[in-house]
């Protein structure tokens, strides 16, 4: 195997989407699958649709793009606002998109008038996390400048938390954000599809939740990759956490000096990869190896075991920074395991 090379269960992807697919239907909510952080891996995008997941989001267009050419009949969600010079394909390529600006949402209209296409919009509301989104009080009148638009459709509001400014999930925030759909549909005659109530640091919130007001989507990427809480960076323990495994290559491997007890020797290692394939601080080593440094292309680790040798493989497990950035590196090669399924019934 040529590394560095990072191994996929797919099918404890497909098995974390499932279980996380009915905890959230459970109350009433939908779940969007969010794959940026696979890097819109196609093998990984198979895997959901072929187990019927038929609404998948990501940031990035040329993503959407290719779960299109999986399945043409998948709805496809832009996850962040369109920038003006890709309007085109947002249109062509993305079912709904996340708004906040009037000029981006009024060039969606025009280039779907021109398209003939009808486009979906949720517009983002600013509730803490100081991301995207409109403020409250400013929302009426956004929504009076856009509603005229032809070849646009409002069909949610929605917020973001625990990305920019830490922004919790709270109860109060699920509310205000439930009261304020249900003025922008007395104000201006509509019908809201979708109240979406942020991602995967929802997970305590609808854990927890007594009255899930009117959230009844969420769109969830790291605990469907990872098994993961963002909120409290913990484990979700009826899920997989090993769904991604980093293996790295002894590149060099010498004893340079002692440390802490004098009769007690460290052989350095160095394994081939650095911060522009990875992010460092999110490796945990799965042997007893102690990462010491790091540039580029090159990692630093100290380890009492002197049987380890040149060409010798060292795993890791990751944080979702890291497999974020180890799923986007063209210099790390994927290799997958349990990819083929059966669709469930």
């Amino acid at each position: 195997m040529r590394t560095p090379a990072v191994r996929i269960d797919c099918q404890k992807i497909v098995f974390n989407a499932l279980y996380l697919k009915r905890f959230y239907e459970h109350k009433g909510i939908q779940m969007v699958s969010v794959l940026k952080g696979a890097s819109g891996d196609e093998v990984i995008a198979k895997s959901l649709i072929d187990q019927g997941f038929d609404l998948l989001g990501d940031s990035n267009i040329y993503n959407l793009k290719r779960y299109k050419h999986l399945d043409a009949n998948v709805k496809c969600m832009l996850m962040r606002s369109p920038a003006l010079s890709e309007i085109e394909d947002v249109v062509q390529y993305a079912d709904i998109s996340l708004n906040s600006e009037v000029e981006v949402i009024t060039a969606l209209s025009n280039k779907a008038i021109e398209m003939n296409i009808h486009h979906d919009v949720i517009l983002m509301l600013e509730l803490g996390d100081m991301r995207e989104g409109i403020l409250p009080n400013n929302l009426i009148l956004f929504i009076s400048k856009i509603i005229d638009l032809k070849n646009i459709h409002i069909v949610g509001l929605g917020s973001n938390f625990n990305c920019f400014n830490n922004g919790i999930p709270t109860d109060e925030a699920m509310k205000q954000l439930s009261q304020l759909a249900d003025l922008v549909e007395q104000t201006f005659n509509i019908q809201l599809k979708w109240v979406s109530g942020g991602n995967s640091a929802n997970y305590d919130w609808v854990l927890n939740a007594k009255d899930t007001y009117r959230i009844n989507q969420v769109r969830i990427g790291e605990s469907i990759l990872c098994g993961t809480n963002p909120l409290v960076n913990q484990a979700i323990p009826e899920l997989f956490q090993d769904t991604f495994t980093l293996f790295l290559e002894v590149i060099e491997a010498k004893i340079k000096g002692k440390r802490i007890h004098p009769i007690e020797q460290y052989r350095r290692l160095i394994l081939n990869i650095g911060h522009q394939d990875t992010s460092v601080q999110g490796l945990i080593p799965l042997s007893k190896i102690e990462i010491m440094n790091h540039s580029s292309n090159h990692l630093a680790a100290l380890t009492s075991d002197l049987d380890i040798h040149v060409g010798n493989l060292v795993e890791f497990s990751m944080d979702y920074i890291a497999m974020m950035r180890t799923m986007t590196s063209p210099n790390v090669v994927k290799v997958y395991i349990n990819n083929e399924m059966r669709k469930s019934e």
